[in-house]
Parts: structure tokens; C-alpha cells; sequence
């Protein structure tokens, strides 16, 4: 977190949580809570003795140890977190009990064992550590895998393949006997798979009680359990009438796994990593997550209803027999053309058609409107965007040392050369910021993914005027960082909307005054 000194006060104004951290925390919690946001909106005193401001007024480090932790000291060089003997030549950070802490209640809500301070020019940059050492052997591994994009895909492809084969066996006489007894065979191994996964989260959970209380936990426990409960009286007992498929029920509470694909489609940053794993570097733009969002609302949708659909009219209704029937209903019904031959007569079945049309009339067309209103957003982004050739090229521009990585000075060279210098200082300072922002791993230095994919759209925008660009340094009538952040002074070559778009992403780096300033001269650029 990095919590930046305005005025009398340090408030929080960027974080950057892992994903895997994210996973534990919703698997435990069962919401996406973090011990960053929740201490958004908290304000520090600049005179108060606490770490964050002591870390600031003494220039140095502060640590924070929770009870029962062993205090080391720890130099300021470094990696964070890599203990090391004292140096001599250094001084050691502040050390503070957790009770001096004002947020030390948060800080044991969500399992931090340790804080560190580091102070910069502008504000103090905290970072935290939850528990590493696991009391379950190799838990960490075996979350990382049941967690992974990979998995996630392949759990997917599983319940299309089960969804499939259970709409193929609810058709009379389609199927040969050896045909029906390899595709039950394939359902029992899939459903064993899906249990498999189920124990491993929550192994890698450290058996933790609130992950079977968690929602998805429990759809997933309805989804294999009776199935596995009927398989063990069939393949253990001998008990041939135990078929876990004649009970539609069971195989309609499965479909609801589907659900699962919504994790895809979180944020941005988790629909690039479902898209980087099928196209490797890929650029994904927001109008591709909010046309995603739009295609798996409505294959939830149609595949849950169906299933629905089916359970509730296949033993009483005759235009409704088997699973293809469900599926065509389902469909023709979302596209409102209803041809009429096939309809749903039990009352069951007429209140899940109540629930389907209500559902898609609220879901579809507002993510329509957001995917309309991303392409249009996108259109004129394009125009002062970098492509990835020319990320790669600026990449390599400034990658100095050619280790493959930027950091903190190069990227402030990178605002230099942009223009961003004027009155001198102020590149630092934006580079310092903006690099908190693109790093996106922690690991103080920026590869080209994290270069192409967070680089703020008005360094894009200056980057490619770079050219023209005054000198760094250059006499200017007002040397104001807003005119030079926001990047919507110079530039000739974008509308005032896309001017706007690049002040709005600039505003967390602005202060209020820079911001209005720019803002006004983008509003008075709309009448001439």
C-alpha cells in the first residue's frame, strides 16, 4: 500500500494485493475483502507515533511484528522480508508492537504477521506479509494448482463434456448399451475428479471450516456428494439399482459448477490471465472482458435453465422429453422468438420460466450497455494507444542495463524523456507513483507484460509525441505537472473525449488542483 502525506493526514491512495493471497482470503472469508481495502477511507495523523507517520518524519524504516513473532532487525537495503545481520553502515528499522498500530484489530482479522514501512519523498509505501509456514504439508502447492487458470479451464472443458453426455442419455434409444456404459463410465470419473478438486481446495485451505461454509463450497458439495454416496452403493455394495443418473435433480444441481466461470470474468487482470494461457502475450482490451461477460451470462443462463427446464417437465410433459428439447426451449426463449411448440405446463416448471425471463431482462442488456459503452471508449483510446511493437520497442528504449526489467530510474528516464520534467523533480516523483502501480508482482522491477499491460494512457500518449516533446528542462509558460501527466495540453492529435479519458486515468497521480486545472482547459477545448 502506499499512503501518500496530503495536507496534515497520510490517506491510502494505491495497493496491490497477489491473486494468490486474493484466493485464501475468499476461500476463508467467502467475500473479496482485503486488509487493503478494508483500511481505505482511514486517515493518519502526519503528527501521530505510529509507524506510518514515524516512518515518514525520521526518514527510515518501521517494522510492525505481530504477538508471539520473534523481532529481527532488518536493514533497509534489500529485498523486503529477506532477514539479514545488522549493518553498520545502515540503520535498522523501528521496531513496533502491533498494539501501537491503529489498525491493529484489521491487522489481526486478516493473519498479518508482519508490516514494514519504507518512507518516501511524498508518503510511506507499507507492505505486509501474511503467515508463510503452512501446519499442512506441501498446502501451499497443492493450492496453488487447485487455484491455477489451468485448472480452472480444464474443471470447464469437465462439466461441458458431463453436461453433454448427460443431455445425450436423457434421448430414448439413441444409445447403444456399450455406447451408454462407456459415457456413464466417463460421468463416474468425471464426478470423482470433480471431488478430488473439492478435497484439494480445501486441503490447501488447511481444512478450514469456513471454506465448507463458504457458497461455492456448498454448491460444490451438492454438486458430488450424492453422486458419490450412490456410486459407493454401486460399485461397493453391489447395489445395481443405485444409478446416480436416473435422479435428474443431482445432475441439474451439477450444472450449477458453471457458475464457476464467473471467477474468469472478475476484473481485467483475471480475464488476462484466463487469455494469456490460450494465447500466450495477448493484449486484452476491456470490450473483449465485457463481451465475455456477456457470451458465459448467457451460457449460464441457458445451460442452468435447461437443466431446470427438463427436471422439472420430462416425466409429464410431451413436448418436453428429453435434454435437447430443455435446451431448445431455453433458447428460443431468450431470443424472445417463441415458436410455440415446445412449453412448459407444471407449475414448477412455469415459475423457473418466471425466473429466467426476469433474470435475463436484468442481466443481458446492462452488460450490453457496458460492452457498448467500452467499444466506443476503446475507439477513441486506439488513437493515442501504443501497439505492442511499440511497447516492446520503448521497453527495450529504456531498459538501460538490458537485464530484461525496468526499474525505478529507468522508468523515471521514461518521464523524462516523455516531457514530464518540468519544474524539475517532478518526474521522480511521477515515476515513483506510476511505478507502485505497474508493478504488478512486487517484485520491484517491471517486465514488458506489466509495461504493455499498466502503463498509464497519457505516458502512452506522450511516449508516442515524444518527438515533438520540448526538451526536458525547456523553458514552458506554465511547467505544471498537470499539463504534462495528464497529457491533454500538448497533444493535437486526440479529441477532447479521449483527452478526457486520459485525465480521468491520470487522477489518482494528480492533485486536486492540477486535476481541475487540466480538466478546465479540456472543457473550454469543447467550443472551439
Amino acid at each position: 500500500m502506499f499512503w501518500e502525506l496530503k495536507g496534515d493526514t497520510f490517506e491510502l491512495v494505491a495497493d496491490y494485493v497477489t491473486d494468490e493471497r486474493r484466493k485464501v482470503l475468499r476461500a476463508k472469508r467467502g467475500d473479496d475483502v482485503t486488509f487493503c481495502y478494508a483500511s481505505k477511507g482511514i486517515q493518519l495523523s502526519k503528527e501521530g507515533g505510529g509507524p506510518v507517520a514515524t516512518a515518514f518524519r525520521e526518514q527510515r524504516p518501521t517494522m510492525v511484528q505481530s504477538a508471539g513473532v520473534e523481532v529481527q532487525n532488518v536493514d533497509t537495503g534489500g529485498t523486503p522480508w529477506r532477514k539479514k545481520k545488522r549493518s553498520s553502515t545502515r540503520a535498522a528499522a523501528a521496531e513496533f508492537g502491533l498494539e501501537q498500530m491503529k489498525r491493529a484489530e484489521l491487522a489481526r482479522e486478516f493473519d498479518i504477521d508482519d508490516i514494514r514501512f519504507e518512507p518516501t519523498e511524498d508518503g510511506v509505501v507499507e507492505i505486509g506479509r501474511a503467515p508463510q509456514t503452512l501446519d499442512l504439508p506441501g498446502a501451499a502447492g497443492v493450492r496453488r494448482v487447485a487455484y491455477s487458470t489451468r485448472t480452472n479451464i480444464a474443471d470447464t472443458l469437465l462439466l461441458v463434456i458431463s453436461g453433454f453426455i448427460f443431455t445425450l442419455e436423457t434421448v430414448p434409444n439413441l444409445l447403444s448399451p456399450e455406447v451408454d456404459l462407456a459415457l456413464r463410465l466417463t460421468e463416474d470419473t468425471i464426478i470423482v475428479i470433480f471431488a478430488l478438486e473439492f478435497f484439494a481446495r480445501w486441503y490447501g485451505n488447511q481444512l478450514s471450516l469456513k471454506f465448507l461454509t463458504n457458497p461455492l463450497s456448498i454448491l460444490d458439495i451438492l454438486s458430488f456428494a450424492p453422486f458419490l454416496a450412490l456410486l459407493s452403493l454401486k460399485y461397493f455394495f453391489g447395489n445395481s439399482d443405485a444409478d446416480p443418473f436416473s435422479n435428474t435433480i443431482f445432475e441439474t444441481v451439477g450444472l450449477l459448477r458453471v457458475l464457476r466461470l464467473q471467477s474468469f470474468i472478475e476484473n481485467l487482470e483475471s480475464f488476462e490471465n484466463l487469455a494469456d494461457v490460450v494465447v500466450p502475450n495477448i493484449r486484452v482490451r476491456e470490450w473483449q472482458l465485457e463481451l465475455a461477460r456477456v457470451g458465459i451470462s448467457l451460457f449460464t443462463l441457458v445451460t442452468v435453465s435447461a437443466g431446470i427446464f427438463y427436471t422439472c417437465e420430462h416425466e409429464v410433459n410431451p413436448t418436453m422429453t428429453n435434454g435437447f428439447d430443455a435446451l431448445y426451449f431455453s433458447i428460443v426463449t431468450l431470443t424472445t422468438v417463441g415458436f410455440g411448440d415446445v412449453n412448459v405446463i407444471t407449475p414448477a416448471g412455469k415459475f423457473a420460466l418466471c425466473c429466467f425471463v426476469i433474470g435475463a431482462a436484468a442481466v443481458i442488456p446492462a452488460q450490453l450497455a457496458r460492452l457498448g459503452e467500452a467499444l466506443l471508449a476503446d475507439g477513441s483510446n486506439d488513437r493515442f494507444a501504443l501497439t505492442w511493437a511499440e511497447s516492446e520497442e520503448r521497453f527495450k528504449q529504456f531498459d538501460l542495463n538490458k537485464d530484461g526489467y525496468l526499474d525505478r530510474n529507468e522508468l523515471e528516464k521514461l518521464c523524462v524523456t516523455a516531457g514530464l520534467d518540468r519544474p524539475p523533480g517532478n518526474a521522480r516523483q511521477l515515476a515513483g507513483k506510476v511505478f507502485l502501480q505497474m508493478d504488478s508482482d512486487g517484485d520491484e522491477r517491471l517486465d514488458l507484460w506489466e509495461f504493455d499491460r499498466k502503463l498509464p494512457r497519457f505516458l502512452q500518449t506522450k511516449l508516442m509525441q515524444s518527438e515533438e516533446l520540448p526538451a526536458a528542462g525547456k523553458e514552458n509558460d506554465e511547467p505544471t505537472l498537470s499539463d504534462a501527466a495528464a497529457g491533454v495540453v500538448v497533444p493535437t492529435v486526440t479529441t477532447p473525449l479521449a483527452k478526457l479519458l486520459a485525465l480521468e486515468e491520470a487522477r489518482d497521480l494528480l492533485t486536486d488542483e492540477e486535476y481541475t486545472h487540466a480538466r478546465s482547459k479540456i472543457v473550454d477545448s469543447f467550443s472551439l
